[in-house]
């Protein structure tokens, strides 16, 4: 079975009030199987354009896990949070 990436590109435009999700959701994410494979501000471009200043990119064992993760309960009021205090892309795509 194909494992499953949760790849992020996001602004935070609240860093004070983004600082509980940021804090909190790698739990989360490890409860279901997942972890945190890069969380970072620095990249470099070398194709195309990329308008996002973090790069998030999460491992899940299947994309069932990965969709049980971002439907779950526990991690609704961290979308809200997330929304509130920044902007982003968020897509979940099989792989190896």
């Amino acid at each position: 079975m194909p494992v499953a990436y949760m790849i992020i590109g996001v602004d935070v435009h609240d860093e004070e009030n983004f600082g509980p999700y940021a804090e909190q959701v790698p739990a989360m994410v490890a409860k279901y199987g997942g972890e945190v494979l890069v969380a970072n501000e620095e990249f470099e471009v070398m194709e195309g354009s990329y308008s996002r200043k973090r790069a998030v990119i999460l491992k899940f064992p299947s994309m069932e896990q990965c969709r049980a993760f971002y439907d779950s309960d526990e991690y609704a009021p961290m979308i809200e949070l997330r929304k509130k205090c920044s902007d982003g892309d968020l897509v979940m795509v099989e792989g190896f």
